[in-house]
């Protein structure tokens, strides 16, 4: 038996959900990046600290992040509009690279905190509960985005 009024109800649910999603994803990159870009900044010799093993320091992974960020966001708006463009599937498959060059990009930096980081320089506290908070939450947002992305087409 066809139930034509609940499976219309469902849709709308569903896209409001991705849009807030959406939201709160863009909303955390952003506060992210601008965070990332504060730190980076910062005087302290826990970020400026180079490693003997590792070609870049936390500030410079700091910086990288944070414009990584915000190019996904403003990419995240082209793919939103996706539809109106020509080359759609190109656009699918650049925001898709650009979110796993991200993962990528935290993996680096779990590498550089936990492993080189620890080793070397003994940061503060705060700095280890933010890095941490921000890797798990920069790895969830990533799970998240391709999630929706594949649920959307």
């Amino acid at each position: 038996m066809n139930y034509p009024l609940l499976q219309h109800t469902l849709e709308p649910v569903q896209s409001s959900c991705t849009i807030l999603c959406s939201l709160w994803i863009k909303l955390s990159i952003a506060i992210f990046a601008a965070y990332d870009i504060a730190l980076s900044y910062s005087s302290s010799p826990c970020y400026a600290a180079d490693i003997p093993t590792y070609p870049f320091s936390l500030s410079m992974w700091l910086h990288i992040s944070s414009y990584m960020g915000l190019t996904l966001i403003l990419f995240g708006i082209v793919y939103e509009s996706r539809n109106e463009f020509t080359y759609r599937r190109t656009i699918i498959l650049c925001h898709d690279i650009i979110i796993l060059l991200i993962c990528m990009w935290n993996i680096m930096g779990i590498i550089i905190l936990w492993l080189h980081y620890s080793n070397y320089m003994k940061c503060s506290i705060d700095i280890v509960i933010y890095m941490a908070i921000r890797l798990f939450i920069g790895m969830m947002i990533n799970f998240v985005q391709l999630y929706i992305d594949y649920h959307q087409l």
